[in-house]
């Protein structure tokens, strides 16, 4: 991909993430893509966590990270997968529910793909008829389109705004 001159690609280096979710942590050689997060700094109440039922994105914030993965490192067999296409595929979209309120927990989903195209599907909501990518998607995309051709071409031709 041609960047701009200020533009560098992220470095292949050794990626760990983990999804206590799923009890699952992975281990690949590969570039993180993007990082997107709706924290804020500042609270929008006066208790020191929000209330149950409340929005704060001090207390509670959503974040996407998207990699590109080069090869497993971990010697573990996934599937059939040559391993040029990583650990389940080529893309690992991880998105987390965050917390720091008491008694709550934090969230995490990985999704391994090897289509730039079901990054963007992975991303998508579905709420009452409506169709969105969440703004730290929609960031996170942004970022990635700027490293990785097929996920500029899934950006530049997206259906959902």
């Amino acid at each position: 991909m041609t960047h701009s001159s200020t533009t560098t690609d992220p470095p292949v280096e050794i990626q760990t993430v983990a999804s206590p979710s799923d009890d699952v942590s992975y281990r690949f050689l590969g570039q993180q893509l993007a990082g997107s997060s709706s924290q804020w700094v500042t609270h929008n109440h006066e208790d020191e966590f929000v209330l149950p039922g409340g929005r704060c994105s001090a207390c509670r914030w959503t974040s996407v990270d998207i990699y590109r993965a080069a090869t497993r490192i971990d010697g573990q067999p996934f599937n059939d997968e040559p391993a040029t296409s990583g650990p389940l595929g080529k893309y690992l979209v991880v998105t987390s529910g965050q917390t720091i309120v008491p008694g709550e927990q934090t969230f995490v989903r990985c999704v391994w793909t090897n289509s730039p195209y079901e990054v963007f599907e992975v991303l998508t909501q579905r709420k009452n008829g409506r169709v969105s990518l969440p703004g730290p998607a929609a960031r996170a995309l942004s970022q990635a389109a700027e490293y990785d051709d097929g996920i500029n071409d899934a950006y530049v031709n997206r259906a959902v705004a």
